[in-house]
């Protein structure tokens, strides 16, 4: 590693367990050079510098740390403390980045399938992708523009937007939502209302969650702290979720990037089907992390007594899902028999377990389209999907399952009305020229007595 660039203590790999993309080295970045760092990271991504100057994307991901505690700003320029912490707020916009240990333990304790979708609705630089599987599965929002571009240079296969959570509209419904979203910003949602940061995060959450989907947050200890005080923000809540429990996290957890001692806490919410209230937060922790923590001890704690049952659910209902969204939509039952068994038979079969995602996709776009404002009745006719196309994308999907092999050779076939020549393999397809690919219809070739160009 560059010792321009990178510590010159020595480094420490640590195991990340059985899913992670990128090894953290241990090390914790000295407060007074992360700025140099960003910047020069930034610089090598923005200019595509990176393999010149042998950093990899391992170096990227230890190394980049936002722009949460850099603010720059001296108590002492400010009259008192509730200015000097706006004045923050504006600079970093609650942009503090989730430690690899936090990430870890979300990850494991969630454990989500290879084909699981999974978002991050203020995804910062990516760092709960290190440890999930599958990264073309994985979708995530992010405002600040730096720290996007680190994110899509060390995860280039996820599904990455460059905007603000608020915009952001996604075609598809996730298994899970994780994040460690701003804290105590009061965000603007129209019509003249605010909503606290973290909130608006959850309620985000539930409109992009399947039935059952699980949200797996990190807040402040203060959130929903209290149920005199923070009635209607957990009336909010339960309105959408079931609680599932919660865990407090070392008070030191954010020291990396500045933020000595700040009380924070991992809560768990699994979305329920109905529009009534489901009465199930409780403000007690489950449990308490200390410092130092183990990681696989806790997340192994999580998953048997926190989601265990809400897993259950979602193997459960797993093919059932189909049946909640036709809830949404009118749907005959041939047609809801017919792409439950579909979807079976693509996500059973190895040649197409791959597609089993985006068919799901496109279903559920399907499921929840609806006509955009201005667009005309005609021009909605032609674009929107129905049930027709849905049997179509997923027989073309199954079709794969009894694909012939490509050879390198290039036949003359006669269709119903003309000649033309097919290549049956990519390679052979780039060598034909295009007078070879143009169709020629039978009339041209019997009143030409062409015969002699098509051999056969």
């Amino acid at each position: 590693m560059p010792n321009s660039l990178f510590l010159s203590t020595s480094v420490v790999f640590i195991d990340g367990g059985g899913c992670v993309k990128y090894p953290f080295y241990g090390e914790t970045v000295p407060q007074d050079r992360r700025q140099e760092f960003n910047d020069k990271l930034l610089y090598l991504i923005g200019n595509g510098k990176t393999a010149e100057c042998e950093i990899s994307g391992a170096d990227i991901y230890n190394l980049y740390t936002g722009d949460g505690g850099l603010h720059g700003l001296n108590r002492q320029d400010y009259d008192n403390y509730a200015e000097y912490s706006e004045a923050k707020k504006e600079i970093e916009n609650g942009q503090f980045f989730t430690p690899p240990s936090l990430c870890r333990l979300v990850a494991e304790s969630l454990d989500p399938a290879e084909d699981a979708l999974i978002a991050d609705l203020t995804c910062g630089a990516g760092g709960f992708f290190n440890f999930l599987p599958t990264e073309s599965n994985l979708y995530g929002c992010e405002i600040d523009t730096k720290a996007y571009k680190v994110a899509r240079h060390l995860y280039p296969k996820a599904n990455l937007e460059n905007g603000d959570i608020r915009a952001y509209a996604s075609t598809v419904r996730f298994d899970y939502v994780v994040g460690n979203p701003p804290y105590n910003l009061n965000w603007w949602i129209g019509k003249g209302e605010n909503m606290l940061s973290q909130l608006y995060y959850c309620v985000k959450a539930a409109e992009l969650l399947k039935p059952y989907g699980i949200l797996a947050v990190i807040t402040p200890m203060s959130f929903l702290a209290d149920e005199f005080s923070n009635g209607a923000q957990i009336e909010e809540m339960e309105t959408r979720f079931r609680f599932l429990g919660q865990v407090a996290l070392p008070e030191d957890a954010f020291a990396s990037i500045g933020v000595a001692r700040f009380p924070t806490k991992l809560q768990f919410w699994q979305k329920h089907n109905g529009t009534e209230r489901v009465r199930s937060y409780r403000t007690e922790l489950d449990d308490t992390l200390s410092p130092g923590f183990d990681c696989e001890q806790a997340s192994s704690w999580i998953a048997e007594h926190l989601l265990s049952e809400a897993k259950g659910l979602i193997l459960q209902n797993r093919y059932n899902v189909v049946q909640e969204l036709a809830k949404e939509k009118e749907m005959s039952e041939e047609f809801q028999y017919q792409v439950q068994k579909m979807l079976y038979q693509i996500k059973c079969h190895p040649k197409t377990r791959d597609s089993y995602t985006k068919c799901y996709e496109y279903l559920y776009r399907y499921c929840t389209q609806k006509q955009p404002d201005g667009m005309k009745y005609e021009e909605w006719e032609k674009k929107r999907i129905t049930e027709k196309k849905v049997l179509a994308y997923l027989r073309k999907a199954l079709s794969r399952q009894n694909m012939k092999p490509s050879q390198d050779r290039i036949t003359l076939v006669k269709r119903n009305y003309d000649f033309v020549y097919k290549g049956y393999s990519h390679k052979v397809r780039l060598t034909m020229s295009d007078d070879m690919k143009r169709p020629v219809p039978i009339y041209e070739v019997v009143s030409s007595d062409g015969v002699g160009n098509f051999p056969g």
